[in-house]
This record gives C-alpha cells, structure tokens and sequence, in this order.
C-alpha cells in the first residue's frame, strides 16, 4: 500500500502564507514611510489661502518670501508701534498664517508684535520631499528673518504642537526672551508611536522623529508650557516626559477637561498666555 504524505505540500503552503505575509508587511511599512510628511505635515488640511491673500488684521502688516530649502518660504508680520517685543509663531500642523492672523489680536491687546511663518507645502510657501535638517534649517531662516524686522525688540518663541518641538529647537540654538509652548511633547516618533500599533517600527520609518526633549535641555530662556489633561492628540505623558528633561527654567500648567484643542486651553486656563507672555 502506497501511502502520500500531504506534508511537503503543507510547508509548501506555509512558506507562501509567510511570504506573503512578509510582503503584507513590508508594503505596510513602506507606504507609511513614504505618505508620512503628507501624514504629519497635511498643509491641504489647513484654511485655503490664495494667490492673493495678504495680512491685514491690525494695520502694520508685511509679507516676505525667503529662499527655504524646498524654495520659497512665505513669511507674515503684524507690526504694532511700540510693541514689547515680537512673538514669533511655530504653528501646528493644519494650521497656517491664515490660522495665525486670527490669534493675532490676542497678542497685540498685550502690547506684542506677531511674526510667524508657513512650512515648506503650507499657503504660498513652496513644497518638496523634504526631511528633519531641511525643516530645521527653515524654521532658524525664519527666526533670522523675525530678528531683523525685531531689530533691538526681545523676541518669544510660541511653539503649538507639531510647532511646540520647531520653537524649542531654534530657542536651543538661538538667543531668545522666552518660549512659550502649546500642547507640546516630547518627540514626534514617540507621537507616533502612540498611534501606530506595536509592530510598526515608528523610530526606523521616521524621517522626522523631532526629539524636542534633547533640545529642551539646552534652552536657557524660561518656558512656560500649556497642556490639557483630556488630549488624546499628544497625550499627557508626552509632555510630563518633555518637562523631565527640561531645566528649573520651565514651568507647566495643566488643564483639566481640555483636549487639544486651543480655545479648550485658554478658555479655561486662567488667563495663561497674559500671565507669562
């Protein structure tokens, strides 16, 4: 009697099943590598900003268009005579100057000038591939941009999410007054990490891990940083983690039942931004 054994054929099974699930995997992993600057930075998520558009709100305004690494970076300021200083602002990531322009009163009821500026592929500013050290090289062209329209003015550095680790990175390099962050957190890729599942390796994939907790540490200015309790965006512990590592010069308030929301954040947080600003 001749008996065939169906195990060849099972493990033949097998290898393909493991194959393909290989390859499952590693297409995963690759369209996230290469749709993650559309992921982290949607500039086609922000308000829609036209050809034409310009500042207005407040009268002193200008615009300026600097040479960035992807090309033209677009830049805004609301000017205000006698002004204490110029805020310069670092946005989050579907925001853009028109987003900005509407915080702007704010800033000058408190007697400050507002800069701020557009990420490579947000408004008119110019858009490519891009990685970290091209943002990061952006983020201090504009910040030598606001010290010449700054001129002896002392200038803050505003940094709200995605922003927050920009702001923290020019404050650990340049000389400023203060730095002022909004539902800020410790890394990007740890960002990442808390929206990805496990088996994603965020930390090999990330082409803009953005470890604000190394910058932090080296920013001499005082920080005062906001944060609320119910954001499930950049969860509380991605700041508490960036505070570990900043020195005695930062302060955080935490807000309790705010998300990530902004208006969530100052509506109930005691007057913050006048209080330290």
């Amino acid at each position: 009697m001749i008996v065939f054994s169906n195990k060849p054929r099972l493990q033949s099974f097998l290898l393909r099943a493991l194959l393909l699930a290989v390859l499952v995997y590693a297409g995963l992993c690759a369209w996230i590598y290469i749709r993650q600057q559309t992921m982290l930075f949607p500039g086609h998520a922000a308000p829609a900003i036209s050809d034409d558009w310009e500042p207005t709100v407040g009268g002193n305004t200008s615009e300026s268009f600097l040479d960035g690494n992807c090309g033209k970076l677009h830049t805004a300021m609301w000017d205000l005579p006698g002004n204490k200083g110029v805020v310069l602002i670092f946005h989050g990531n579907a925001e853009n100057l028109v987003t900005v322009e509407k915080q702007v009163p704010d800033f000058h009821k408190l007697g400050y000038a507002v800069a701020a500026w557009d990420y490579p592929g947000y408004g008119k500013s110019a858009g490519c591939w891009f990685d970290e050290a091209d943002l990061l090289s952006d983020a201090e062209t504009a910040f030598r941009w606001t010290k010449r329209q700054a001129g002896n003015k002392p200038i803050t550095l505003y940094g709200r999410s995605l922003g927050s680790g920009l702001a923290l990175y020019v404050a650990s390099r340049q000389p400023v007054n203060k730095v002022l962050l909004v539902s800020p957190y410790d890394s990007l890729a740890n960002v990442g990490k808390d929206h990805m599942p496990s088996y994603i390796p965020v930390e090999w994939l990330i082409l803009y891990p953005l470890h604000a907790y190394e910058w932090i540490a080296k920013v001499q200015a005082p920080i005062y940083a906001i944060h609320g309790l119910n954001d499930t965006l950049i969860t509380p512990l991605r700041a508490q983690t960036l505070m570990r590592h900043a020195g005695k010069n930062a302060d955080m308030t935490w807000v309790k039942n705010a998300g990530h929301r902004a208006t969530e954040l100052f509506g109930t947080s005691d007057h913050w931004l006048e209080k330290h600003l």
